[in-house]
Formats: structure tokens, sequence, C-alpha cells
């Protein structure tokens, strides 16, 4: 990976950090929210979060975004405001991690 790529990479990871920070309120996860959550995954993702319960998820980014998406907390929108068109556009074109991750965990 070129060094430019790289600083794109670390661009958008500050900016996904800093949409987690500044979340609009507390972030107060119900179980019945979480298990509301685990119904809109896959299989093997069922089963590595539920392994891991739900006190553990909540420090889970991918519970935590799906919880303020539905909040209308867009991470989506909040990377178009705050990114470069460019790096908007790199973003969008990323591998999808899930697809990627090993839940067998």
């Amino acid at each position: 990976m070129d060094k430019e790529l790289r600083n794109c990479y670390r661009r958008i990871g500050r900016v996904i950090c800093h949409y987690y920070l500044s979340a609009p309120g507390a972030f107060e996860p119900t179980v019945r929210e979480y298990q509301e959550w685990l119904q809109e995954l896959s299989p093997e993702e069922q089963a590595f979060y539920r392994k891991l319960g739900f006190q553990v998820c909540r420090a889970a980014n991918a519970f935590r975004q799906n919880w303020l998406e539905r909040r209308g907390y867009s991470l989506k929108d909040y990377l178009q405001v705050h990114l470069s068109p460019l790096d908007y556009a790199i973003f969008c074109q990323r591998p999808v991690l899930c697809e990627e991750a090993d839940f067998s965990a």
C-alpha cells in the first residue's frame, strides 16, 4: 500500500473515532436492542457476538454504530461532511470488513 493511501486510511480512521466520540447523548443500549441487532447479522456473526454477550458488545463499534444509526446519527453522513471528497470516495470503495472477518472463534 502506498504512503498516500495509508495516510487516507489514517484520516478516515480519525474521523470515524470522532464520530463515536461526538455522538449526541449517552450510549445506553438495552438488552432488547442488542437482541434486535443480533437478528440483523449473519448466523456466524450472531454466534460470535452472542458468545461475547451484551456487556462486552456494548463496546463493539458494530453494535454502537447500529444503535446510533437507529437514532438518525449516520456514519456515512458524518463522513461525507468531515472527509474530503476523495477520502470519502475511498471509504465507500473499501472492502466490507465483515465479509473478511472470521467469526468462528
